[in-house]
């Protein structure tokens, strides 16, 4: 097949270099990368190409891949041409385990993947509703008349004791500010790289990263103790993990263990904490909108609470506002990797060991696919011609046989999350046009975006 029917090509090959984009001195494209992401893909993507060179201030070039091209094979030859074992190896090293889910690769990732798959689904979600109902209206309580309640590190939280009781019966609440230090440390460090590994040596990181360890350690030992066939208790995806066996069929140690429901916690508190909290501003500001949530939500608790009431299609609106939300504030709009072969991509090349970078989520903020991109339409999905049938335009969460396994979870969340606050509580309006700063770090979030209570009815 040609390059002109196939825009890309595995294996060795003599074609050029990609271009290079203008750089800062010493910071690269950082600067311009962390404060306006969609621009800087837009306008290269327009002036430069599908593939080109820049630089995030870490001391080497990157490859950034743009497009529906790029998406495709991302989804495609993530396996063959791409690995995430380089950029995430120091996990290993600080965990002490091979298989976490973010740097395993071949069997070793299709193995631990299928086991958190397979006990960590939707389905705990409806199967323990009215105890994760309970534990949204203990931080609502927290809300007090007049106070301004910032979404971003509230949703964070909320998002480590719904975890934490989900995947293995606790609610860590006395380690949410360590989970939180942890997580951003982490990601920032070993995952983006916008801070160098010796700060992990940081005492701040050091205490938060050894608390979070201790997380993994203590629901080790709880669930060691305390047996459901002894005990009663409910049966939760922490124990069937730790009656895996390791991918050569061996056991598994107090390491992998260990690991577990960190990275539950890590995989979720940022991400999930972030598009929660722009979920709440996209839909406060938009006043047609949030009175269309308002009385789904009201009507879920006048007709009964049951887990039906969360499926798939029975909030119409909270459910296009949900992927309209993913659509505008993904969760994971880059995906980091290195090459692991050559591969030639819209005429030019790629070397194995190269820094790749694959910004999926330029597709949704294209007309083309999304036509008035910028306009946050929950409607838009309920009409074909207002949004791309092609599935690889719309990639929140990633694409190939890394993407994130909050894709099955977090709208889930978000449905009872959004009902649960919007029903008990009301918020003093604020306009379309409400000032709101998006930083990148930890992840994408609303940064000091707040709500202010009006009323709480749990109060």
């Amino acid at each position: 097949m040609t390059t002109a029917e196939k825009p890309y090509s595995i294996g060795a090959n003599s074609a050029p270099k990609p271009p290079t984009i203008p750089q800062l001195p010493i910071i690269g494209n950082s600067l311009e990368m962390g404060t306006q992401l969609e621009k800087f893909f837009i306008k290269h993507y327009h002036d430069t190409g599908k593939i080109f060179m820049a630089q995030l201030g870490t001391g080497q070039d990157q490859v950034l891949m743009l497009g529906i091209e790029a998406n495709r094979f991302l989804r495609q030859e993530s396996h063959t041409a791409l690995t995430s074992a380089v950029f995430f190896g120091a996990f290993e090293g600080l965990l002490g385990t091979d298989l976490t889910l973010l740097m395993a690769e071949g069997d070793t990732h299709k193995h631990i993947r299928a086991a958190f798959e397979r006990h960590f689904n939707p389905q705990i979600i409806f199967d323990t509703l009215p105890k994760l109902i309970e534990i949204i209206e203990e931080r609502v309580r927290t809300w007090n008349v007049g106070d301004k309640v910032v979404m971003f590190p509230q949703m964070q939280a909320l998002t480590i004791e719904l975890i934490g009781y989900l995947f293995h019966s606790r609610v860590p609440r006395e380690h949410t500010s360590s989970i939180i230090t942890a997580s951003g440390a982490l990601t920032s460090i070993y995952i983006l790289g916008f801070l160098p590994t010796w700060a992990s040596r940081l005492p701040m990181y050091q205490r938060a990263i050894g608390d979070l360890i201790s997380v993994g350690k203590r629901s080790v030992t709880y669930h060691s103790r305390n047996k459901p066939e002894v005990t009663g208790r409910r049966k939760d995806p922490m124990d069937y993990m730790m009656e895996e066996k390791r991918p050569d069929g061996s056991d598994l140690t107090q390491n992998d263990m260990n690991m577990f429901p960190m990275l539950a916690h890590l995989g979720s508190t940022d991400n999930t904490g972030g598009s929660t909290a722009f979920l709440f501003y996209e839909i406060a500001r938009h006043h047609t909108i949030l009175a269309r949530v308002l009385e789904e939500s009201h009507k879920i608790y006048s007709n009964g609470i049951q887990a039906s009431s969360f499926v798939d299609n029975a909030l119409p609106t909270l459910d296009g506002a949900i992927k309209e939300n993913l659509r505008l504030h993904a969760p994971a709009p880059l995906t980091f990797r290195n090459a692991r072969t050559d591969f030639e991509f819209f005429g030019h090349s790629v070397k194995a060991g190269q820094e790749v970078i694959i910004g999926q989520t330029l597709t949704h903020h294209l007309p083309e696919y999304f036509p008035d991109p910028e306009q946050f339409d929950p409607d838009r999905w309920t009409d074909p011609a207002r949004h791309s049938a092609d599935s690889d335009a719309m990639m929140p969460f990633g694409a190939g046989h890394h993407h994130c396994l909050a894709e099955y979870m977090l709208p889930v969340l978000q449905r009872i999350i959004v009902a649960v606050v919007f029903h008990q509580v009301k918020f003093v309006p604020i306009g379309e046009n409400h000032p709101m700063h998006v930083t990148l770090l930890p992840v994408a979030n609303p940064g000091s975006f707040s709500l202010t209570v009006e009323e709480n009815y749990l109060l």
